[in-house]
């Protein structure tokens, strides 16, 4: 993939790319990640809806140490965001 023969992309007289065009042929792999992201959160979604409260107990009973990392870890997002800053004095 790295001898592929990469497209020639427009540029203006001074040497910039025209508006719109990025110069990357490739693509841009942002929005591979955002899309592989959606598709993940989706399945994951659909997963939670045919067993999720049924593996959380599972999980919660046989596996309390993940349970609770778990936990920790979705309660952290959401306490770090909402916690106002202090002024200093």
């Amino acid at each position: 993939m790295a001898n592929a023969p990469q497209k020639q992309v427009a540029r203006t007289a001074n040497g910039q790319f025209r508006p719109g065009v990025s110069g990357n042929a490739a693509g841009n792999v942002h929005r591979s990640r955002h899309a592989l992201n959606a598709d993940t959160i989706r399945e994951m979604h659909a997963a939670f809806r045919r067993g999720g409260r049924a593996a959380i107990d599972k999980v919660m009973k046989q596996q309390p140490a993940v349970f609770l990392k778990l936990l920790v870890l979705l309660v952290r997002g959401t306490c770090e965001s909402s916690i106002p800053a202090r002024s200093s004095r």
